[in-house]
């Protein structure tokens, strides 16, 4: 290569002279290369791709290009590998079709002229509460959805429902149904009817507002002279003595359940029931006879419950 004379002459001396150092460094390189290649084929007798295993000599039979292809093959298998690791099993995937929708308007009443026939009522209704996850007949819900909505999940934190503490039993099956299929404490209504205005759950305690025990004390400290607390069969009498016309308090608390019931001189009695071991807190409505079978009451709410609880 003819040399690039410069100004002064010495530009394409050192050129030449740095094309030689570079031309030799490039032979060292290569004669390194070539020295460590013949020692990796020597002592590589099984090169596994994961997919399968190609075995050389000990004499270095195979040539650099099968190395080379085996290795390539052995980094496309390990990175296919290593895709299907991070993709999400079809077993634990839920698709989301098969996935309950959520209900819209579930509480508006069909105004149509020729309205929808009624659905199933024991058709179910998903309804999150807490860690919860519950799937309620409709029947059992009180304020109750569109006679003629599907299946859907109440986007609600708080569940309303009515049942019965006693229910009929049935003949074939001799499983008690503690469904009404009424609404509200009407004429129709069972003696045995009870309502949850709201069932809720809660962390570490009830709201203030559904705790029974904060009741309980409040009235204690409030009971005069006049008054009288005594206990009746389990349960707690509470008379405070402001006047004639006040009612009657009942408070019942045990380690895993807490109610406190007020009833005045109608009918009906209001009150609060603490499932302590659940996290539950309600607020419920029954006649003022039923205050007796509290005990019954409770099992039967906590045996709803369990029947309705969907496994997580």
């Amino acid at each position: 290569m003819p040399s690039i004379q410069g100004t002064n002459g010495l530009v394409g001396a050192k050129y030449n002279q740095s094309d030689a150092e570079n031309g030799k460094q490039a032979e060292q390189s290569y004669a390194k290369n070539r020295e460590s290649n013949q020692f990796e084929h020597q002592h590589l007798n099984v090169v596994t791709n994961g997919c399968e295993s190609v075995r050389l000599d000990d004499e270095g039979a195979s040539d650099c290009r099968s190395v080379n292809r085996t290795l390539r093959t052995a980094v496309i298998c390990l990175v296919i590998l290593s895709g299907l690791a991070t993709v999400p099993s079809p077993v634990l995937a839920q698709p989301a079709s098969s996935r309950i929708p959520l209900c819209v308007d579930a509480f508006k009443p069909d105004l149509s002229p020729n309205p929808a026939p009624a659905l199933d009522p024991m058709r179910t209704f998903a309804v999150v509460l807490g860690p919860y996850r519950f799937s309620v007949p409709w029947v059992f819900l009180s304020g109750r959805p569109r006679a003629n909505l599907q299946s859907c999940e109440l986007g609600v934190n708080k569940l309303a429902i009515q049942f019965r503490y006693n229910g009929d039993v049935s003949v074939s099956s001799n499983e008690i149904d503690y469904s009404y299929g009424g609404v509200g404490f009407g004429n129709d209504a069972p003696s045995d009817l009870v309502e949850i205005q709201a069932l809720q759950f809660y962390d570490r305690a009830p709201q203030d507002y559904f705790d029974p025990s904060l009741r309980y004390k409040n009235t204690i400290r409030a009971v005069t002279t006049a008054g009288s607390v005594k206990v009746i069969d389990g349960l707690e009498e509470i008379k405070p003595g402001w006047a004639a016309t006040e009612g009657t308090h009942w408070h019942r608390a045990t380690d895993e359940t807490e109610v406190f019931i007020s009833c005045d001189l109608i009918s009906l009695c209001t009150g609060f029931l603490n499932l302590r071991d659940l996290h539950f807190s309600a607020h419920i409505t029954l006649k003022q006879h039923s205050v007796r079978e509290i005990r019954k009451i409770d099992a039967t709410l906590r045996s709803l419950i369990s029947n309705w609880r969907q496994n997580q």
